[in-house]
C-alpha cells in the first residue's frame, strides 16, 4: 500500500550524441516523467545527464524484496544504445504482540494481583519506543527498542476488590520508519 518514487539518471557515457531517449521500467504506475533534461534540449549530450522519476504503489503480488528493472535507450547515427538498472525495495511487515497474564488469576478481596505484559516483536524489522498501557491501571511502561522476534515484559500490580477486574492492555509503539504499530 505504500507509495514508492523511483529516480533515474540517465548519463551519456559514450563518445557520442544521443537521441530519442527512452526509459522504460515495468514497476512503473506511470510512464517515467523527464524532470531535468540538463540543457534543456532533445539531445542527450556527451557527458549530460537527465533525471526521470515514476511513482509505484506496492502490492503484494510484488514480492519482497519488489524487484524492478529500468532500461534506458538512445539513438544515434550508427544504432542504438541501452542500458538497464535494478534496484530491490525491502517490503516491512511490522506486528506487535501483546499477551497479559495474571497471577494469582482469582482471589479474594484484598489480594494483590500481578499483571505481566509480555511484547513481542512478530515482525521482520526491529520496534522503538514502545508503549504499555492497560485501560484501569494506566500506562505500565515503556519499551525502547524489540529486535525481531524479541520479546521483553513489563509488570503492574493492583489489589482485588469486592469486583470481578475486566481489564484491557494495549502495546504501541514505531517502526523504523516511524510508523505506528
Amino acid at each position: 500500500g505504500d507509495s514508492a518514487t523511483y529516480v533515474f539518471d540517465v548519463k551519456n557515457t559514450g563518445g557520442i550524441d544521443l537521441a530519442d531517449i527512452d526509459l522504460t521500467d515495468a514497476m512503473c504506475d506511470t510512464v517515467p516523467s523527464r524532470t531535468d533534461d540538463g540543457d534543456g534540449d532533445a539531445v542527450l549530450a556527451v557527458g549530460e545527464s537527465w533525471s526521470y522519476e515514476c511513482d509505484h504503489t506496492i502490492v503484494g503480488g510484488d514480492g519482497d524484496p519488489v524487484h524492478n528493472v529500468a532500461t534506458v535507450s538512445g539513438d544515434h547515427d550508427g544504432g542504438t544504445v541501452s542500458d538497464t538498472d535494478s534496484h530491490d525495495i525491502d517490503v516491512l511487515n511490522p506486528a506487535i504482540d501483546l499477551e497479559k497474564t495474571a497471577d494469582p488469576a482469582s482471589g479474594t478481596q484484598g489480594t494483590p494481583i500481578t499483571y505481566t505484559y509480555a511484547v513481542t516483536n512478530t515482525g521482520d524489522t526491529p520496534l522503538f519506543d514502545i508503549s504499555v498501557d492497560d485501560d484501569i491501571l494506566g500506562h505500565i511502561g515503556d519499551i525502547t527498542s524489540l529486535g525481531v522476534n524479541q520479546t521483553t515484559a513489563v509488570t503492574a500490580e493492583i489489589t482485588l476488590g469486592s469486583s470481578p477486574i475486566t481489564n484491557i492492555a494495549t502495546a504501541a509503539g514505531s517502526d523504523v520508519l516511524g510508523l505506528s504499530v
